[in-house]
């Protein structure tokens, strides 16, 4: 019963782990009721760690994702408001007229969409111009994706683009990766990690420390075994959302260590 639930620790003891198998089977069993009072919209992951998975995240659980990253940002200064870059592709995927577009300026929201398909060293000074014309203070993307543009500025001699923050989602920032782009844009790296069906969120301070966001989610690493460097454990992520509450995630294997 809930009364059974009163720690963390009674999550273990009193709850299974639901596997993305078990989402996928499970179909409807797992919305609440009268879940059209919460808003939902269906989600799919992007398969980038084995079978994609179907799910529903109401508005309140969206509204929180833009909270948490709001509040991140705001770690390296920004303000809402403030300009910003976002390098991507699927804004000028899902616009054919802008496929080929190195770069489109969204005046409403103060945003420079970065097409990351378009990345090569003829496109370099292109890029470049854009964050000229429209001064970005903030970038944000795809770890990987940050690394391959600030990796072509450097080889086109471009170093006059100096922004406040750049902040890397979705992959693991290596030390390569961040070394090139903190140089290439004069500033600080903020890594921070997080999935698609939104249990667990990760976020790194300007001192460099990883910090799990608790009042976004409850994070579990389970089967643990040492890691490669001292006091270092590697282990399952398994997460328990706090806002989704048209379909609650609860001991979610997310499928990532």
């Amino acid at each position: 019963t809930p009364q059974d639930i009163r720690s963390e620790e009674d999550l273990s003891r009193s709850l299974p782990v639901l596997t993305k198998e078990g989402l996928r089977t499970a179909g409807g069993k797992l919305l609440a009721e009268h879940p059209r009072r919460y808003h939902p919209r269906l989600f799919r992951t992007s398969g980038s760690t084995g079978e994609p998975v179907s799910f529903y995240l109401d508005k309140a659980a969206n509204v929180l994702e833009f909270v948490y990253y709001w509040r991140h940002w705001s770690w390296a200064g920004y303000r809402l408001g403030d300009r910003f870059a976002e390098l991507g592709s699927h804004f000028f995927l899902r616009r054919p007229q802008l496929r080929d577009r190195v770069s489109w300026w969204q005046p409403h929201l103060r945003r420079l969409m970065l097409n990351s398909s378009t990345i090569t060293m003829d496109s370099a000074p292109l890029a470049a111009e854009a964050f000229r014309k429209h001064r970005p203070a903030y970038l944000k993307g795809m770890a990987s994706t940050l690394y391959f543009l600030a990796l072509t500025l450097r080889e086109a001699g471009i170093d006059d683009l100096a922004l406040r923050g750049v902040f890397a989602t979705g992959e693991v920032t290596t030390p390569l990766y961040r070394a090139v782009i903190e140089k290439v844009f004069h500033c600080r790296l903020l890594d921070s990690y997080g999935h698609m069906e939104r249990t667990v969120g990760i976020s790194q301070c300007l001192d460099g420390g990883y910090h799990a966001v608790t009042d976004y989610g409850l994070m579990e690493v389970v089967d643990r075994r040492p890691g490669s460097e001292p006091a270092c454990s590697i282990g399952r992520v398994i997460g328990t959302g706090l806002y989704n509450l048209a379909r609650p995630l609860i001991r979610y294997d997310v499928g990532d260590t």
